[in-house]
């Protein structure tokens, strides 16, 4: 009987499909890892044998995976030089070349910044962009001689598109990346936007509702001085990872009024979200932003510019507010906002729910998926 089990054991996991997820990046907790995590979660859930392709032992966000985990496979070739600074610019569009794929029946790339291995490797068929992999989204600020390194890699990417397959989906954030995709490379991407866990960023009662707040990686691109110039006279806490010192010395001067919380776990995250009185998002170049979604789905009142993919489900006035790109309008809309029906939270937490829950997200999968797997 112990044989027999044994046997059927060994049968049953030799007929279970292996399902791959390219995510080389597992050492920061952004969106696209969030994604990655949240994705192959769901395909454990479902009964698939799951394996991150990845640059680190452990994933992202571990907290994610309450029972089974997914297996972790490092890259064949180990280096120094493929983590320095130096190789940073092409590490996400060489790296997924260095894995071992042999055992696998299904792989989906959800970093989306290597379109020469997605289109080779015939395995692939899912890719997911988070924005187009070109300089001006990957380092918008790279100057000479740093930014010739972008030159040949884009020329690679466009030209290894005309030996695209047709068994492969591209996928995207938004109706704004979708666009963009179909810009630079003439795709047409179907969109599935990143998912919030409802279950997890949920309202509060009485909240202090004591100060204004903002999150997001400090870089440049964020930028957050656009409505911290509006904000003198308010409580503002600004959180995330500081991911360019000068920057975030620059905003610390000009904005001494600013308390900076760096390095937040997902907890205090949640508690700040919980307990703002409102949500400032300020980046109109983002391709989605996750973030005021996240505040949404606890009922808070959050603004966002025009154009960014966030703004796509966000009615102006009914879910949240709107701002020009530039914040010109940002002191009208700010006072609209504190005037608002505190119900306008509430609705902003069903315009989550309804439109980019996990459950939601996850059904999206399945589909796109589903002649597959």
């Amino acid at each position: 009987m112990f044989k027999l089990l044994i046997f059927y054991g060994l049968v049953h996991k030799l007929l279970i499909m292996k399902i791959g997820i390219i995510h080389p990046y597992q050492k920061c907790r952004g969106g696209g890892e969030r994604i990655c995590c949240y994705l192959a979660r769901h395909l454990l859930e479902k009964g698939y044998d799951v394996t991150i392709f990845s640059d680190q032992d452990n994933v992202a966000y571990p907290e994610i995976f309450s029972k089974t985990k997914p297996m972790l496979k490092l890259p064949k070739i180990k280096s120094k030089f493929l983590n320095s600074s130096r190789f940073e610019l092409y590490k996400l569009w060489i790296y997924p070349f260095l894995f071992d794929y042999s055992d696998m029946d299904v792989l989906i790339d959800t970093i989306g910044n290597s379109i020469i291995h997605s289109i080779l490797n015939k395995k692939v068929k899912l890719m997911y962009f988070h924005f187009p992999p070109i300089r001006k989204f990957l380092n918008p600020y790279a100057k000479f001689p740093k930014n010739l390194y972008y030159y040949p890699k884009d020329i690679i990417d466009i030209f290894s598109l005309k030996f695209r397959r047709k068994n492969i989906e591209f996928v995207c954030n938004s109706e704004y990346t979708k666009s963009l995709i179909k810009n630079y490379y003439n795709l047409d991407a179907k969109i599935i936007r990143p998912p919030v866990d409802t279950d997890y960023f949920t309202p509060i009662k009485n909240p202090k509702e004591d100060f204004i707040l903002l999150t997001g990686r400090i870089r440049r691109f964020k930028k957050f001085e656009l409505a911290l110039k509006y904000l003198k006279n308010e409580r503002v806490i600004l959180a995330g990872q500081i991911n360019e010192i000068d920057y975030y010395n620059e905003l610390k001067k000009k904005f001494p009024f600013v308390e900076f919380r760096t390095n937040v776990s997902d907890a205090e995250l949640k508690e700040l979200y919980q307990n703002c009185k409102a949500y400032i998002f300020t980046n109109w170049e983002e391709h989605f932003g996750i973030v005021p979604f996240e505040a949404m789905s606890c009922e808070r009142k959050t603004i966002v510019p025009e154009l960014c993919g966030a703004s796509e489900l966000i009615k102006d006035g009914e879910n949240g507010f709107i701002v020009k790109k530039d914040f010109s309008n940002f002191k009208e809309k700010f006072n609209q906002m504190m005037n608002s029906d505190s119900n306008l939270g509430k609705i902003a937490r069903k315009t989550v729910i309804d439109n980019i829950s996990i459950d939601v997200f996850s059904k999206q999968f399945d589909n796109l998926l589903s002649e597959f797997i």
